[in-house]
């Protein structure tokens, strides 16, 4: 079932209160239209109204190493502030790359980082979720870059559909299922420990 924006976020925070209410204390408040503006300005094409919808319902997570990872497998989203700061060190690391890619579809490979790639979620290492906003019929995807392998292909097609696959893995404990360009396939269920969220295999489901 795929819902508003502002449905899934309140499923899910509704859900966190209920399980982990630490976690829950940890999201920020919704962004500031001049934290939001900074973002598009940088960026320099308008950002997807789902993403914004999300972003005037909250700006990340504060202490993320406590909270766990809200997105699974093991992302945290960025904060207005963090996402622009993680753009412009993206954009440096890749300046003397070529962007080949840039041109092609939404959703298409790509081995490096374009100028039109939003950070959205940080993993702690050197693989990136991000939303592209190349034309085509999967702008506003959800796609994830491996500083080594490129992308890995669509996770969702937006980032209402992400929210809301979280909303039914919460609250109907139905799996989230990722395709990979590779093929592969991985499902995902939200499991606390420690007071800590984690995405495990349904098989090795905690919660």
């Amino acid at each position: 079932m795929e819902r508003s924006v502002e449905e899934s976020w309140n499923l899910i925070t509704g859900w966190l209160e209920q399980h982990l209410p630490a976690a829950h204390q940890a999201l920020e408040p919704p962004a500031s239209p001049a934290a939001v503006e900074a973002v598009r300005e940088a960026v320099g094409r308008p950002l997807p109204p789902d993403l914004l919808a999300w972003l005037n319902l909250s700006d990340g997570i504060k202490q993320a190493t406590v909270f766990g990872n809200l997105l699974p497998p093991f992302y945290s989203p960025l904060a207005c502030e963090h996402m622009l700061s993680r753009y412009r060190m993206m954009r440096h690391v890749y300046a003397d790359m070529p962007a080949e890619d840039a041109d092609k579809p939404a959703g298409s490979y790509s081995f490096v980082w374009l100028d039109s790639f939003v950070p959205l979620a940080a993993s702690g290492t050197d693989v990136d979720l991000f939303v592209d906003l190349r034309d085509g019929d999967l702008h506003g995807c959800i796609d994830e870059l491996d500083a080594t392998e490129g992308s890995s292909g669509p996770l969702w097609p937006s980032t209402a559909v992400m929210l809301s696959q979280v909303a039914d893995a919460f609250v109907l404990g139905k799996p989230i299922e990722q395709v990979y360009r590779s093929g592969d396939t991985d499902e995902y269920l939200p499991c606390v420990e420690d007071g800590r969220l984690s995405w495990q295999p349904p098989a090795d489901r905690c919660l």
